[in-house]
């Protein structure tokens, strides 16, 4: 329910509706990357063919991915992509495996650099020096060759767990292009955004100090 109102919220400081989005990409189909699906119901799921056929039957043991995922996904329009396919001009796809077994990352052309959308090919800051996500659910190999596959393609990654941030080339840090921060949501009657409270906690900390046994070491604002 959280998630939910926070996408809502989003999208109105944008002012577009959950209806007017047309297009979404799943990363891959772990129950915290396709939440709230229901809300966009003119939207079509661009989705990597092997992510698709593997939630049919999920592995023994795999508990991210749910049962619910065959349901969520029935009735839906759902396009199978690959790499390279353009889902805009200057918007493409690329496979990233490893995480699951049709793990895809969205590359951006911008004036600012490549920008990668990647769910949890690499799901943080902590894990770029390594290449690999913490979690791997098909093949750890493949899991390293996207991990370098990314770092070599983008220059700003919007990780699934993390803030934005941009790769300092040569050196062992990234840049955060967002001050750390945590809020809380206090809603005194469910649905209604009428009466929410919101708090709000931070650390202004643009740029981390990566180091190959995954510690960082935040730089206060205005440090070299």
């Amino acid at each position: 329910y959280g998630r939910r109102v926070m996408v809502e919220e989003r999208l109105r400081a944008l002012g577009v509706t959950p209806q007017q989005v047309d297009t979404i990409v799943l990363t891959h189909l772990h129950w915290d990357h396709m939440q709230c699906l229901d809300i966009f119901p003119n939207a079509t799921l661009y989705i990597h063919p092997a992510e698709l056929e593997y939630v049919k039957s999920p592995r023994t043991g795999d508990w991210a991915t749910m049962k619910y995922v065959s349901a969520a996904l029935a009735g839906r329009e759902i396009k199978t992509v690959e790499e390279g396919f353009e889902v805009e001009p200057g918007v493409r796809i690329i496979e990233t495996p490893g995480h699951t077994v049709g793990h895809i990352s969205v590359v951006v052309d911008t004036p600012e650099g490549k920008v990668g959308a990647i769910g949890d090919a690499l799901p943080n800051a902590r894990t770029t020096p390594r290449r690999k996500p913490y979690l791997i659910f098909f093949d750890e190999r493949a899991a390293e060759r996207s991990g370098e596959k990314i770092v070599n393609t983008c220059d700003i990654l919007y990780c699934g767990h993390d803030r934005p941030f941009r790769l300092v080339r040569g050196e062992s840090r990234v840049e955060y292009l967002l001050p750390q921060s945590i809020t809380f949501q206090v809603f005194f009657e469910p649905g209604s955004m009428d009466q929410v409270v919101t708090l709000k906690s931070g650390d202004p900390a643009p740029i981390a100090i990566l180091s190959d046994d995954e510690t960082m070491r935040f730089v206060p604002w205005g440090r070299p």
